[in-house]
This record gives structure tokens, sequence and C-alpha cells, in this order.
């Protein structure tokens, strides 16, 4: 009976000890899906500065507004 309690121990580690490689195994490729999620927001970020800078400096160079001082009627 003791020898079948050991066996049972014994292949209870064994079983943990796959598990855990098939865990570790898996966590490498969701760690290369979430890095590339991370770079896709980042570069999105990017180019939606640079698309607002690029807005900013047209409106700037169309704003061609110039300022005239405007004299109160006389009455």
């Amino acid at each position: 009976m003791g020898s079948l309690l050991y066996n049972n121990r014994e292949l209870l580690k064994v079983g943990t000890a796959l598990q855990q490689l098939r865990q570790a195994a898996l966590l490498p490729q969701q760690a290369d899906v979430l890095g590339r999620y991370q770079s896709s927001l980042d570069n999105d970020m990017y180019k939606a500065m640079r698309a607002l800078r690029e807005a900013q400096r047209h409106r700037m160079e169309q704003a061609a507004l110039t300022a005239q001082p405007v004299t109160p009627p006389q009455a």
C-alpha cells in the first residue's frame, strides 16, 4: 500500500511538472502577441501625432490673419 501511495505522489509530481512545462511553452507566444499588439498601438499613436502636427502646421500656414487696429466711430 505504501509503494502505491508513493507512486501516486510521483505521478502527481510528474503531472504537475508537465503542466508547468506546457504553460511555460505558451508564455513566449502570448508575450510575442502582446509585444506585437503594443508595437502596433505605438505605431498608430505616432502616425496620429504626426498627422496632428501636420494639420496644425497647415492651419498655421493658411491662417494669414493680419490684425489691424479698429478705430471706434466718432460720434
